[in-house]
């Protein structure tokens, strides 16, 4: 199966919970520092399709309104977990977010260091099966 790249309008689900497989997710301070990792990402290659810039008011809302929806198979797993930190991370310290489609792995690493350069607090490559933490 394709993997399908993530929207401003279209959050990945699995069972009701956010699972952008073969995107990594990435939390930063603040909103100017998720622009300018993004203005970086693109600098270094990432189309303009493959990288998405969300403050943290629209994190916070995005998954404010999945969270209710979340199934009973995912209520107590890992994946709920995170989005239930994403989400007070996005509302109660501001940060803001960048993710981006990358099922390259070999451009793990470049994301992963430019996301560490500009403060980054969370990097989460999000595979099939798992969630791996690059930073």
């Amino acid at each position: 199966m394709a993997l399908q790249k993530m929207t401003k309008d279209h959050f990945p689900l699995s069972f009701g919970v956010f699972k952008p497989v073969g995107h990594v997710v990435i939390a930063v301070r603040d909103d100017a520092a998720a622009r300018s990792l993004s203005d970086a990402l693109g600098e270094e290659g990432f189309a303009d399709d493959e990288v998405l810039c969300f403050t943290a008011a629209e994190m916070a809302h995005h998954l404010q309104e999945l969270l209710p929806g979340v199934g009973t198979a995912a209520g107590f797993g890992s994946e709920i977990q995170s989005m239930r930190q994403y989400e007070r991370m996005a509302r109660h310290e501001g940060r803001g977010w960048v993710v981006v489609f990358s099922p390259d792995e070999e451009a793990h690493e470049r994301i992963r260091n430019l996301a560490a350069s500009h403060g980054a607090t969370l990097v989460n490559k999000y595979n099939r099966l798992t969630v791996e933490e690059l930073l």
